[in-house]
């Protein structure tokens, strides 16, 4: 599977996926959701389209952006069928970091919380009183999963980590990083990895709201919209299957490439028309991972948690919010769960040589997700998703050697496709055993 590495820049205000709420004030995310990244893609090409009618099996108009060798039209080929290419969501970037929404499983100080090495190496501003220091930032999933398999009444230092401080001698309740998405960093000084919680600049603009008879300003009658700061970046990524068409990969660059902000910039999220939502791009190739590297991740896993052998335990972490379904009924669900995580690894390899996969401790939270549709004026259909940043723990026990790699490559597949439904729009992004949950993390 091949990838663009997407760096977005923002010019001016971006309202993302906004939401309304109580009074004048529209909201935006701190971050750009694949399904928004996607259509502004998808509104771009047809802008650039004179015939702006793509589908087309013979087009004989030389300037449009997804004419293919043949005459053929590649807009269906990008967005539609079976081979669409999947565009994830864009979070605050950080060159050369693991970037993504910062798990459910990560716990910091509520007296003093924030990144010691952070602050030390001046990457972030400390927030806290003159003299105070952050007690770092650390992951429980480890921990709570060791507490499940000691038994019901645990004791020792893994009690602590989930609940407490870990800094000496501070007894303050371990809580969530107010920040949403994270960094990681790897220090060769120390030889281990930190995490920095990082965060866009969110802007306020308040405007007059227009009289739409007469077409003038409407006395006492102001909005807001809330929405990211211009000179901002954020990266994600264009995943591009096995099976879809390299000339379709290579129109999709070009029209990624060629958005220089002065001449002719990416128009993203709403508002655009009253001068918010203007960006540029920068892409790069970019390796998707191999399943060695997985291979990798799994043993790293294994020995933190001392499993034996025969057994095959993981973690899969949520990189953006997943809309699940119970397999047998099709009813939404919150959570990843044995049935949901086995009947997608099933379009992988055979039921036969998947062996029984049990639950662990899972953590997880609900929100609705919807959209609109610009094509045909009409909102997307509400769902249920699970957020990003959820986690669950699996193990198989008793496995076989042929059990073990078929498991080994449906994770694989796995990670490069997703899980659930609307993949196409960012849904669904997974990470089996992803780094923060088990290798050693500086304060």
């Amino acid at each position: 599977m091949k990838r663009f590495e997407v760096v977005l820049r923002t010019h001016t205000l971006v309202a993302a996926g906004r939401r309304y709420t109580r009074g004048q004030f529209l909201e935006s995310h701190d971050y750009i959701p694949g399904s928004v990244f996607r259509g502004a893609v998808a509104g771009d090409i047809l802008r650039h389209c004179p015939d702006r009618t793509p589908g087309k099996e013979s087009c004989d108009i030389p300037d449009c952006p997804a004419l293919a060798s043949d005459g053929r039209c590649l807009f269906p080929d990008i967005f539609l069928g079976e081979n669409a290419f999947v565009f994830t969501s864009l979070y605050p970037y950080v060159p050369d970091r693991l970037l993504g929404p910062m798990p459910l499983t990560v716990r910091t100080c509520k007296h003093c919380p924030g990144s010691e090495t952070a602050v030390a190496q001046d990457h972030a501003g400390s927030r806290l009183p003159l003299g105070e220091i952050p007690h770092g930032i650390w992951d429980t999933l480890v921990d709570t999963y060791r507490l499940q398999r000691e038994g019901p009444y645990p004791t020792g230092e893994a009690t602590r980590c989930v609940r407490l401080c870990r800094h000496d001698g501070c007894n303050a309740d371990a809580i969530a990083p107010p920040e949403h998405h994270l960094a990681m960093h790897w220090d060769p000084e120390s030889g281990g990895n930190w995490v920095e919680p990082v965060r866009l600049t969110l802007m306020r603009q308040t405007r007059v709201a227009i009289n739409r008879r007469r077409w003038a300003a409407e006395d006492q009658m102001l909005y807001s919209v809330v929405g990211m700061g211009g000179e901002q970046e954020l990266a994600g990524g264009v995943l591009v299957p096995d099976g879809a068409d390299d000339e379709a990969a290579e129109a999709l660059d070009r029209a990624l490439s060629e958005h220089p902000y002065a001449d002719d910039p990416l128009l993203l999220g709403g508002g655009v028309s009253r001068g918010l939502g203007h960006c540029s791009l920068d892409t790069f190739p970019f390796d998707a991972g191999t399943q060695d590297e997985l291979e990798l991740r799994l043993k790293g896993f294994a020995e933190r948690i001392e499993a034996p052998d025969d057994e095959l335990h993981f973690s899969v972490t949520l990189l953006d919010h997943a809309i699940l379904a119970d397999p047998q009924t099709g009813s939404p669900v919150v959570g990843l769960s044995p049935e949901v995580l086995t009947r997608r690894l099933r379009d992988f390899v055979s039921d036969h040589e998947l062996p029984i996969i049990q639950a662990g401790p899972t953590w997880h939270a609900a929100q609705v997700v919807s959209g609109w549709n610009a094509t045909w004026g009409l909102p997307k259909w509400s769902a249920l998703a699970t957020v990003g940043g959820s986690a669950a723990v699996f193990a198989a026990t008793s496995l076989t050697e042929q059990q073990r790699d078929s498991l080994t490559h449906a994770l694989y597949l796995l990670e490069l496709q997703g899980i659930g439904a609307r993949r196409t729009e960012g849904f669904g992004q997974v990470a089996v055993c992803h780094p923060i949950h088990w290798e050693e993390l500086a304060p």
